[in-house]
Formats: structure tokens, sequence, C-alpha cells
């Protein structure tokens, strides 16, 4: 069923009372999402981001994530994999030289 999962999340300067800041935005379709949980690709991405790789890395990483998924469990069949991982380094700071 082609009916996205759709959220509204508003990305923020400031850093939460959770301490947890927004690092890094992932857009993918239902064929990463089909194998792979949130869990699973936030940690993925994580180790990345923590590790200084590009977002570049990352998402090829991700995608192949998947891709290995599909393979284990439906054999040659897979649906399309797309994937967008963009870091968010600046949010609140671009342009101000911070």
């Amino acid at each position: 069923v082609p009916t996205p999962d759709v959220r509204y999340y508003e990305l923020s300067p400031q850093v939460p009372r959770d301490g947890q800041r927004d690092l890094f935005l992932v857009l993918a379709s239902d064929g990463v999402w089909e194998h792979l949980s949130d869990e699973e690709v936030v940690r993925l991405v994580s180790r990345f981001h923590a590790s200084g790789q590009p977002a570049s890395v990352a998402c090829t990483n991700l995608m192949a994530s998947a891709a290995m998924c599909w393979r284990r469990e439906e054999g040659n069949y897979r649906d399309d994999i797309t994937a967008l991982v963009a870091y968010l380094p600046c949010i609140g700071s671009c342009g101000r030289g911070e």
C-alpha cells in the first residue's frame, strides 16, 4: 500500500530537556522500512555520524543493509530501495559563523 507515514516535527536549535539533539534526517522508500525498524536505521546512521563519516557513506550503508535484509528474507526479489540521509550540523547557527 503506497500510503506514506507522514509526521510533522519542529527542529530547534535548543537542546531539549532530555538532552537529545536532532542530528540527522532520514527519508527513505518502503524498500528500506520493510525489513529495518526505525531503531535499526537510527543505530546504523548514528554510528557513521558519531565516527565523522559523511552522510553519503551512512546512506550507502543504509541502502546496502536494506538490500542484505531483502536478500535474506525474500531471496532474489526486492522492492525499490531509495534513501536520503542529511546531517543537521548547523540548525540555528547557519550563516552566523558559529
